[in-house]
C-alpha cells in the first residue's frame, strides 16, 4: 500500500515537472523568437 502510494507520488511529481518544463520552454522560446527566428533542433 505504502509502496503503491509512493509510486503514484513519484509519477505525479514527474508529470508536474515535465509540465512546468514544457511551459517554461514555451515562454523562453516565445521570448527568444524575435531574437532568433530559427530555433535549432539540435538543442531540443
Amino acid at each position: 500500500m505504502d509502496r503503491h502510494s509512493r509510486r503514484i507520488r513519484q509519477k505525479a511529481a514527474r508529470t508536474i515537472t515535465s509540465f512546468f518544463l514544457n511551459t517554461f520552454y514555451r515562454k523562453l522560446s516565445s521570448l527568444l523568437k524575435p531574437i532568433t527566428p530559427i530555433t535549432p533542433t539540435k538543442y531540443l
